[in-house]
């Protein structure tokens, strides 16, 4: 489903893969999990500030992450619960990360149902899911909640949006809207249309509307200032086959392999990267695309 606001320019890229800022559905997903995994045992649990498991773990919380005084802690498990809840929905969105790697960290290990070497790998497992299924940019990779878009990409991706020809920028719109619909993404036809968007502007530089991404690469490389070095034209060539190969995206959809949200968000970004330096390599030759 294209959406409005990303197609017509309202709502950039970095906005809608949720890179720098959090939703509501993403923030309220990631406490429910804090509440299976931490709270739903704190309520359960003979609550006193001074002792116990769970006591030490909001101490710690309450005095080394969210820096207030320990004699604000309640004796009533729910005044302290919602003076939590409240710092967690109210703070800053990268706060809301630094909350999760400080309770996986803190929380006991003993209370984990598995054990790894890293703590709490049952709470670090259902956070990625909610990261996830919510397309934030982030995962927990080890005890660490790690970027998986870097700035320098989502850029790439806006610049070839803004520059491209149209027949290109309805490729990579349509690839952004299906990797980044919040209740059904398809991460598998939005790889397709990245891959089109390259073929759609390979076509123009060789003029030949029909022509497969393979065919157009050829061409080029009897068009001089236009010519790819082979090992680059290779690179894509192994690309496009990815997406036509009997186990990969342009295959029947019967036969429907599996795709990632990383997958989808490699080639939205590798192919936005190919688009701007073709779209670039063409202005230098001074030849016209539109």
């Amino acid at each position: 489903m294209d959406l409005f606001s990303f197609r017509t320019g309202r709502k950039p890229v970095r906005e809608v893969l949720q890179v720098e800022g959090m939703d509501e559905a993403l923030r309220t997903g990631l406490w429910n999990v804090c509440f299976e995994h931490f709270w739903r045992e704190a309520a359960s649990s003979t609550w006193t500030p001074s002792g116990g498991y769970v006591a030490i773990f909001v101490r710690a919380l309450w005095n080394r992450h969210l820096g207030l005084p320990l004699d604000m802690i309640n004796r009533y498990w729910q005044r302290t619960y919602a003076t939590i809840r409240e710092r967690f929905m109210g703070c800053e969105w990268y706060e809301v990360y630094d909350f999760l790697e400080f309770a996986t960290l803190h929380w006991p290990d003993h209370l984990a149902k598995e054990h790894a070497r890293t703590p709490n790998p049952a709470f670090r497992s259902a956070c990625n899911v909610v990261l996830a299924r919510e397309m934030a940019g982030y995962r927990f990779v080890g005890a660490h909640v790690t970027p998986i878009t870097a700035e320098e990409d989502m850029a790439c991706v806006e610049t070839a949006l803004a520059g491209s020809l149209n027949v290109v920028r309805q490729h990579l719109d349509r690839a952004v809207a299906l990797l980044s619909d919040r209740t059904q993404p398809d991460f598998r036809n939005s790889v397709k249309e990245a891959i089109s968007a390259v073929e759609a502007l390979c076509q123009r530089v060789t003029g030949d509307d029909s022509a497969s991404l393979g065919a157009a690469l050829k061409a080029m490389e009897k068009q001089g200032a236009l010519a790819l070095h082979g090992a680059f034209a290779g690179a894509l060539q192994q690309l496009y086959g990815y997406t036509s190969n009997a186990d990969g995206i342009r295959h029947a959809l019967t036969d429907e392999p599996t795709v990632e949200l990383e997958d989808a968000l490699f080639m939205l970004v590798a192919c936005s990267a190919f688009v701007n330096y073709l779209t670039a390599k063409a202005a230098r030759a001074g030849l016209s695309l539109g």
